[in-house]
């Protein structure tokens, strides 16, 4: 509907009663600007620290039978676990300057070297943790800024706004006809992961975590957490691929500037 005399408004007055829940959605809009953006020339930055975790586990279906495991030659086996905690630290690369930041984590069965032994088949885990700021590229820049909040910079109250996704996705496993079975060779189709009367596919779930989100990301870390328990399976085929499933944690942020370009998030008292 529309009023032939075109009324304006210009939001409510200092005399304006108003419901409550008027008044608490007003003050909630109020209480989100608590940021200030700070136009000095910055870079984005970031430090990554590699993870990783080594067990081995008896699988519930193997190739040939129990204790089958080998070196070389045909492989085949399927089984459900958890992982291997990744805490052995293999060390970070140091602070360097990035466009983009992301860590994953990974985890199932040791595609490279799948035996221990005849018994053992080898898993693996492994994890990255990505540290983030945002730096001045001249320090002496901070000067351009008011003293009463200078000190906020260069501290985690710094951040930047982009979109942020965090996933995980796990593997699980049916059981279907031999033609339809995981494929492991160089040229597919190639029909392989048939195994103790049995012949199995493998699907995947993803679940997002933080699902797209614009986000104000101050200095920190992403961590994709350790991989999640699943179905898992691996493979070495007669022509020498090797092959496998495991399960995956993604956590990723993409700035939606071209430049960097920082914002402080005020405490508000």
């Amino acid at each position: 509907m529309q009023r032939a005399d075109k009324p304006q408004g210009y939001g409510p007055l200092p005399n304006t009663v108003t419901y409550a829940e008027n008044f608490n959605q007003f003050s909630a809009a109020i209480n989100l600007l608590d940021k200030a953006r700070v136009s000095l020339p910055m870079s984005f930055e970031c430090r990554k620290t590699t993870y990783t975790g080594d067990s081995t586990t008896v699988p519930d279906y193997e190739f040939g039978g129990p204790a089958s495991c080998v070196h070389s030659g045909v492989n085949k086996a399927v089984t459900s676990m958890t992982p291997p905690a990744a805490t052995v630290s293999g060390g970070s690369s140091g602070w360097k300057s990035c466009r983009t930041f992301n860590a994953v984590s990974f985890g199932g069965f040791n595609e490279t070297a799948q035996c221990q032994d005849a018994t053992n088949w080898n898993t693996h885990s492994l994890k990255e943790i990505l540290d983030f700021r945002l730096a001045l590229t001249d320090p002496l820049s901070a000067h351009a800024i008011p003293a009463t909040w200078r000190d906020m910079l260069q501290t985690s109250a710094m951040g930047v706004i982009g979109r942020r996704n965090k996933t995980t996705t796990v593997a699980s496993y049916e059981t279907v006809t031999p033609a339809e079975a995981e494929e492991c060779c160089v040229s597919p189709p190639c029909p392989f992961l048939t195994l103790a009367g049995f012949s199995f596919k493998f699907s995947t779930t993803t679940t997002a975590i933080i699902d797209d989100e614009c986000q104000l990301i101050q200095t920190g870390q992403l961590d994709p957490g350790d991989p999640l328990a699943g179905d898992f399976w691996v493979g070495r085929a007669g022509d020498g691929s090797e092959c496998g499933t495991g399960s995956d944690g993604y956590d990723s942020f993409v700035p939606i500037v071209d430049q960097p370009e920082g914002f402080i998030k005020i405490p508000l008292t």
